[in-house]
């Protein structure tokens, strides 16, 4: 592919370079599939990358700036499962985004036979209690868990993952859909200055 392998004695990795953004949403295995469910795949992936970081900040944004942009039956639904919550509900998508943070890091430092075991009951088990305790509410568990299992799809760009959907929960919570709007183009034009070995990254 015109690219440099780096290849470094002790260890088992091997970097290409110049290193692209497309190549977070490619897989090994896409090489070795037909090129129709290759495609796919990586258009599943892109789509993961945008649902993992702006799910919960758009809920966040609805439910607290655009309540009137909302269907009818689902926004009384909301403010129903909402009632008697002690908490706002960005606190609320804040604490539960940690949660599922510390259930999956937890995860991958155990041994494996109890790692998955692990995340998947344990944010059960956790989500489940908290709702019917009355401390979260069931729509924001939902945006959440939905955001951590999309972002599942694209392991390489974790870290990247986390802090983005953290500033989009925040930038939401303060400014709503503008927020998101203002956090998104920030990252378009953040993603466009860079370069990798003076190749447009």
């Amino acid at each position: 592919e015109g690219r440099i392998a780096l290849v470094v004695d002790g260890t088992p990795v091997v970097l290409t370079l110049p290193y692209l953004f497309s190549e977070n949403f490619q897989s090994d295995e896409d090489y070795y599939i037909n090129f129709t469910l290759a495609s796919l795949a990586r258009a599943l992936r892109w789509l993961c990358f945008f649902l993992t970081i702006s799910v919960p900040g758009v809920f966040i944004a609805l439910i607290t700036h655009h309540f009137d942009l909302l269907p009818t039956h689902f926004a009384l639904t909301v403010s129903r499962l909402r009632a008697g919550v002690p908490v706002a509900s960005v606190v609320e998508c804040i604490s539960l985004v940690l949660a599922f943070e510390i259930l999956k890091e937890a995860g991958l430092r155990m041994p494996q036979n109890l790692g998955h075991a692990l995340s998947v009951v344990g944010g059960l088990v956790v989500g489940q209690a908290a709702v019917e305790a009355g401390v979260l509410s069931a729509p924001v568990l939902i945006a959440v868990a939905l955001s951590a299992i999309a972002g599942l799809m694209v392991p390489r760009l974790t870290s990247a993952v986390f802090y983005l959907r953290l500033i989009n929960i925040v930038a939401c919570a303060a400014l709503g859909i503008f927020g998101f709007l203002i956090v998104s183009s920030i990252f378009v034009i953040r993603i466009f200055s860079l370069s990798s070995l003076g190749v447009d990254y």
